[in-house]
């Protein structure tokens, strides 16, 4: 069966390159069709404007990212030398510049002892407390000051 199709198609492909080769139409611009996008191509990108929860896309056309203009350094608890990896801190950066909603999606590690788990939640708790203390240039969106969402890995390397 393969062979078989196999020799159809180069069969097909004789007769074609056999056959007289005609000049091509010529047909007012307007009168074409317009070619389409193909699969892999990515959508261009769309106005800035503001997601269901008021936030904005940076990735969205007329969008500047946030600047920061402000950071501070965690304090590192008691504990912390033991662990290792990071934590990503999501927050929303408002129109003023100022963090909100400072939250960890992602923890350092995975403990199952309870006396590590103490250590990354105070961890963790430090690396918020840092991020609410950070400031920015807002994001704009055609030049207005608007909050946008950011993720922020805060690593953790054991001295």
């Amino acid at each position: 069966m393969t062979s078989f199709t196999v020799a159809f198609g180069l069969a097909l492909l004789a007769v074609q390159a056999s056959a007289p080769i005609s000049p091509p139409q010529t047909q007012p611009l307007a009168s074409q069709p317009v070619p389409q996008k193909a699969a892999t191509d990515h959508p261009a990108p769309k106005p800035c404007a503001p997601n269901s929860d008021g936030r904005y896309n940076v990735w969205d056309l007329g969008m500047t990212s946030p600047k920061i203009t402000h950071s501070v350094d965690p304090d590192l608890p008691r504990g912390a030398d033991r662990l290792s990896g990071m934590v990503l801190v999501n927050f929303t950066v408002n129109a003023a510049g100022k963090t909100e909603d400072v939250h960890v999606v992602h923890r350092a590690q995975d403990p199952t002892n309870p006396k590590i788990l103490r250590d990354v939640q105070a961890l963790e708790d430090s690396d918020i407390r840092a991020v609410e203390h950070y400031r920015f240039k807002p994001a704009t969106c055609n030049g207005l000051a608007v909050p946008v969402e950011v993720n922020i890995e805060m690593k953790i390397n054991p001295k």
